[in-house]
């Protein structure tokens, strides 16, 4: 008997698998919201390639487990505390971090919450653009745009140091191969 199994497939199995884990975690949103808020970032933050590198679920993995709109929601209180930190004239308005929220959980659905976390952190700490007195949506869209570059170069570095200690690791077989 043969079993046809194509990609599409297996995709939705391992989505269901990573669902079932985040959900053995964090059985409800509440719950993971509660441990992944603004205030994490502190502790979580004081080393960005283990944020990058590290396997905290993507924004994405938050709708398929919470529903669809999960990522969005779990953004407001992230984008609410920049508002807070930044020293604005006056907060954002809810309508304003709603639309950050959203455009940021559409867009960018790959990327992983502590991924989310250390650009906010870093956006208070002032490495992007910044605010002028009032808060502006596109200034947080473009610099997390600023962000992801930054993490692809991390990422590719990391790439180069896994592929040279392979290499490594092969020199001394492909030597005695060679002899």
């Amino acid at each position: 008997m043969y079993i046809r199994i194509n990609y599409k497939t297996i995709k939705k199995i391992a989505l269901a698998q990573k669902v079932s884990i985040l959900l053995q975690k964090y059985p409800t949103f509440e719950e993971f919201a509660k441990a992944n808020s603004p205030a994490r970032q502190l502790y979580l933050c004081q080393e960005a390639e283990k944020c990058i590198l590290g396997n905290s679920p993507w924004l994405g993995l938050l709708d398929a487990t919470y529903g669809r709109f999960a990522s969005a929601m779990w953004l407001v209180p992230q984008i609410a505390d920049v508002s807070v930190c930044c020293g604005l004239k006056e907060d954002a308005s809810k309508d304003q971090i709603r639309l950050v929220a959203s455009a940021i959980a559409s867009r960018y659905k790959l990327l992983k919450t502590d991924e989310v976390m250390l650009f906010f952190f870093n956006f208070k700490a002032g490495l992007y653009e910044r605010f002028y007195g009032y808060f502006d949506p596109q200034t947080i869209v473009r610099s997390v745009k600023s962000f992801c570059s930054e993490r692809e170069l991390i990422l590719a570095a990391h790439e180069r140091e896994l592929q040279q200690r392979i290499n490594e690791a092969n020199a001394p077989i492909r030597h005695s191969i060679q002899s």
